[in-house]
């Protein structure tokens, strides 16, 4: 249910560098900028918990 806060932090990052650049190719060239200045870990989190989550039930409703 929160994972569009999760997002937004990285998607505000994603649309400045993008406003910033004058084109595709500068873009591109300063992606990797944005991993020093956003935090994923929250984000990542969520992912790995929720794959966790949607594996496990997965299994338990498998029929063998």
């Amino acid at each position: 249910a929160d994972w569009h806060q999760q997002l937004d932090e990285i998607i505000d990052a994603v649309e400045q560098l993008a406003a910033e650049s004058k084109d595709a190719d500068e873009f591109l060239r300063r992606l990797p900028e944005l991993m020093q200045t956003v935090e994923p870990a929250k984000l990542l989190r969520a992912l790995a918990v929720g794959a966790f989550k949607a594996r496990g039930l997965g299994d338990a409703t498998d029929k063998v």
